[in-house]
């Protein structure tokens, strides 16, 4: 039985080590096997070259993929980690990778005990070390699908991200996610990617190497305020001035009035909020993303100040700034200075046609289109511009007319969907058996990708009752003086409402 230190010589005889490290080390810590390859990186090895891993026990199978995902993840092949233990474990490297790790059998003197932290990696996400989100009223979340109805208190941004956000930071840690993250997993066991695993597709690198011992925003979603033009059927007081005035004019009890008129108070902060907007002028100088959502985002006045600040600063060149606009607006007093930031993503939401897109979302749809005709020559300058979508109980059946007209613009599409909410009256699952079967028959097995998926996403959509489509659909109508069952008829039909 040989000391470490002895089998470090013998090893040194026919390799040259790189590394020389304890597996233990490896499987107390998320980020450690990362580390350990950031600091042995090359562009290319010598045949002789190895980073050696050393134990005394029998190495479980996960954290033996746990390294090799590493290695893979730094592009380093597994050819050049060498494993010493006094166990063959050649079968299970092979069940790893066609390029395995390379395996020794020394009898060593014992080492200390697996752990098992390095599991962690499989539920961790990186945006509470580096991401902060303010929703419409100036509220702060670690991110946009996080759900928690617990208060929390906070004295501005960077106090939540150094206090709340350590909490969840420490949960992730120890494997325990927080319950506000059950979106994400939810998505995950149901197949679909979730925004934690865009995230860790991202910046997995550089979170595990840098960022998870060095905690600091570097993104930041806002959403500047509630301010909008329009009034989208499938929105609310929350993200719309507009739907918080039309609300007050049907004379709600007085309790509804006060919060009301609170929502567009809080509404307005990114612009009245001097002490929180300040905060986000002074710690954008560490940011590599901005999403920029509404609301109108282009109607508030600080979105074009922090832009220009960004640019004047050079900061914006680190950048890659996701703007979401709903097309109405026109930003002539920013486009000029798109070129100066690393990459611009602009999301135009749109979610129908003429007409019909018209009684969704209240805007004209004339205006709409020769903005858009605008948007798309700003991809000849490196602009990235493309439609989101989000798919409802009003649009769905006409997906294949929208899509017809985001391909005359060569517009790529990116859905959303509404298809969860119990009592979302503009939830898939309003749909009436005859309506579902239609839009299945009409899209599942068709030729285009983008429609079968949605015949799929309709037929594996738990249908409930439609009433609440039709009453909403009735009361808009009432209010706004429109006639939802002539702009979009077939579906009416459909849907038994003619």
């Amino acid at each position: 039985m040989i000391t470490n230190d002895q089998l470090l010589e013998i090893l040194k005889k026919q390799y040259e080590v790189l590394a020389f490290v304890d597996l233990a080390d490896v499987s107390k810590s998320v980020n450690f096997i990362y580390q350990i390859f950031a600091k042995c990186y090359q562009d290319s090895y010598k045949p002789n070259q190895r980073i050696v891993i050393y134990t005394s026990h029998q190495a479980p199978l996960s954290l033996l993929e746990h390294i090799s995902q590493a290695a893979i993840d730094f592009d380093i092949s597994p050819f050049f980690i060498l494993h010493v233990s006094p166990f063959d474990i050649e079968q299970n490297l092979q069940k790893i990778s066609r390029d395995s790790m390379q395996n020794a059998v020394f009898s060593i003197h014992k080492t200390a005990k697996l752990k098992d932290n390095y599991r962690a990696i499989e539920t961790i996400c990186p945006l509470p070390w580096m991401h902060v989100e303010v929703r419409n009223q100036g509220d702060f979340f670690p991110c946009c699908v996080y759900e928690n109805d617990e208060p929390s208190t906070y004295n501005g941004i960077q106090d939540y991200f150094t206090h709340n956000l350590e909490q969840i930071r420490q949960q992730f840690l120890q494997a325990k996610p927080p319950s506000g993250c059950h979106k994400c997993f939810s998505r995950e066991q149901n197949g679909a990617i979730s925004n934690r695993q865009r995230h860790i597709k991202f910046y997995k690198k550089q979170f595990l190497t840098e960022w998870i011992d060095h905690a600091k925003i570097r993104s930041l979603d806002l959403k500047p305020g509630n301010v909008c033009n329009f009034k989208c059927r499938i929105c609310g007081p929350r993200n719309s001035s507009l739907h918080v005035h039309e609300q007050l004019l049907q004379n709600p009890p007085n309790n509804n009035r006060i919060a009301l008129i609170d929502l567009n108070r809080k509404g307005n902060w990114f612009d009245t909020n001097f002490e929180l907007s300040q905060e986000i002028f002074d710690i954008s100088e560490n940011l590599i993303n901005l999403d920029l959502m509404g609301g109108e985002p282009l109607l508030i006045k600080k979105v074009s100040e922090l832009i220009h600040k960004l640019a004047s600063d050079g900061t914006s060149k680190q950048i890659r700034m996701h703007l979401h606009t709903n097309g109405s607006v026109w930003p002539d007093n920013i486009v000029h200075l798109f070129k100066n930031f690393r990459a611009v993503d602009i999301a135009l939401s749109i979610d129908n046609i003429k007409d019909r897109f018209e009684l969704e979302r209240g805007g004209s749809w004339h205006a709409v289109e020769k903005n858009v005709e605008k948007f798309c020559k700003l991809k000849n300058q490196g602009v990235n511009v493309y439609l989101y979508t989000t798919v409802n109980i009003q649009n769905v059946y006409y997906m294949d007319e929208i899509l017809s007209w985001s391909d005359s613009y060569n517009l790529e599409v990116l859905y959303n969907h509404v298809r969860e909410e119990s009592t979302y009256p503009w939830s898939l699952g309003r749909l009436s058996k005859q309506a579902k079967q239609s839009i299945v028959d009409k899209f599942k097995n068709h030729k285009d990708q983008r429609l079968s998926y949605i015949g799929n996403l309709v037929e594996n959509t738990e249908i409930s009752n439609s009433e609440y489509f039709i009453q909403a659909v009735e009361r808009y109508d009432q209010i706004r003086k429109e006639q939802f069952t002539k702009s979009h008829k077939e579906f009416a039909q459909l849907m038994e409402m003619l």
